[in-house]
């Protein structure tokens, strides 16, 4: 996945993550994965329009392909969660707001 790199804008993926913030990081990765998950050309261009900044997030919820890719890695996180613990439950719940209360990059390069 390559964003933009210097002066050029890009748009939120939502409007509520800053631009290369770790969350921001994470959406995009996880949109680049399922994108190369697919065999759904139309879903594959969707995923990179949103990818890009082309697009917003929000159109996911109206991707007739994204449930079918997505799915599977539901599932998968669903069994995971529930062989875990209250306390790993915890400490992960701790890790992702860490993740998500990270201050975003400061300069225009949202990969430095």
């Amino acid at each position: 996945m390559s964003l933009p790199t210097g002066d050029e804008e890009i748009p939120r993926a939502l409007p509520s993550i800053p631009v290369g913030s770790p969350g921001d990081r994470l959406l995009r990765e996880s949109l680049t994965i399922l994108r190369d998950r697919t065999d759904d050309r139309e879903t594959r261009e969707q995923l990179t329009e949103i990818i890009d900044g082309r697009r917003p997030a929000r159109d996911l919820l109206e991707m007739p392909g994204f449930e079918a890719v997505v799915n599977p890695g539901v599932a998968a996180f669903d069994a995971q969660w529930s062989a875990m613990t209250d306390e790993e439950k915890a400490q992960a719940a701790r890790q992702g707001q860490e993740l998500f209360d990270q201050e975003p990059p400061s300069s225009g390069n949202p990969s430095a």
